[in-house]
């Protein structure tokens, strides 16, 4: 949970920030006021997973049924994510439990509100820097409307041969998420997406019987995080201190089994394909655009 924290508190900022315009890129909205999507997994994690989109994105709900099976083990998985302005909730349907924290785009329209013109200005130039060295390291790029899924134009984001993910024109909606680490390959692909019929309440609703608790710890790392991370950013210097601070640009959070170069569990995988697809997500409005 650590990790996701603070994947989904940096990418955020790192990856829309550049995108300003008359709008704040947290308020970048999806053509469709509704939608049911629905995706198959394959690879190492089979399965099946369904999005529900409301109010143009701004709530989203994912319920996720998958298998990963990683050097002769299995586990099976039964999630629900639900996002809305405030929060980001997560159900684990098997372990009976629930565990939320603050959605990191209210903490980061919070403070950007508090800056000066200058300060903003400074922070959409460092971001957009940080992320074009970040991905320049990495061999990654983005290339727009680079092909069709389901009728609906895609942008593409690479970072070598590690992953690339597919979104939807000018969104932060994946329609195809391509990973291979260590051996391990997953594809997440939409089969289906339906902007016709309507979306049900009771995708929305918590699961009966499980009470979500604010990850206190999560709450703290997410706060301090946002804070650390636009403090750098309005600063002019904020680029080079931002390159200190990441250690050469190199993501941290990997899983520590990876760093000692032991294969992930089903676990750890599942959590780094998630990570790296929200990093993809975000990261994507950076690039040099091809």
């Amino acid at each position: 949970m650590k990790t996701a924290v603070l994947t989904l508190a940096l990418t955020l900022v790192v990856g829309r920030i550049p995108a300003l315009a008359e709008n704040l890129p947290w308020e970048t909205r999806l053509p469709f006021k509704e939608a049911t999507i629905t995706y198959v997994l394959q690879g190492t994690e089979e399965g099946k997973e369904k999005t529900f989109i409301k109010d143009y994105g701004e709530i989203r709900s994912k319920h996720r049924t998958s298998a990963t099976a990683v050097m002769g083990s299995g586990t099976t998985t039964r999630t629900i994510e639900i996002t809305d302005a405030d929060w980001v909730t997560t159900y684990d349907l098997d372990k009976r439990t629930g565990t939320r924290v603050s959605n990191p785009a209210k903490l980061y329209r919070e403070e950007y509100t508090r800056l000066s013109d200058g300060e903003k200005k400074n922070v959409e130039k460092n971001a957009h820097q940080l992320g074009g060295a970040m991905m320049g390291q990495f061999g990654g790029s983005v290339k727009q409307s680079a092909t069709r899924i389901l009728g609906h134009d895609a942008d593409v984001t690479s970072v070598g041969n590690l992953s690339t993910v597919y979104l939807l024109r000018g969104t932060d909606l994946v329609l195809r998420s391509e990973m291979s680490v260590l051996g391990m390959r997953s594809t997440v692909e939409a089969t289906a997406i339906d902007t016709k019929s309507p979306v049900p309440a009771s995708a929305f609703v918590p699961p009966a019987g499980i009470t979500a608790a604010i990850d206190q710890e999560g709450e703290e790392m997410m706060a301090q995080t946002v804070r650390q991370m636009m403090a750098t950013l309005k600063s002019p210097e904020g680029i080079e201190s931002l390159k200190k601070q990441a250690g050469g640009l190199v993501p941290a959070g990997l899983p520590r089994s990876l760093e000692k170069g032991v294969p992930a569990s089903g676990a750890e995988q599942e959590q780094m394909r998630r990570e790296m697809e929200q990093g993809l997500e975000m990261l994507k409005q950076m690039l040099p655009q091809k």
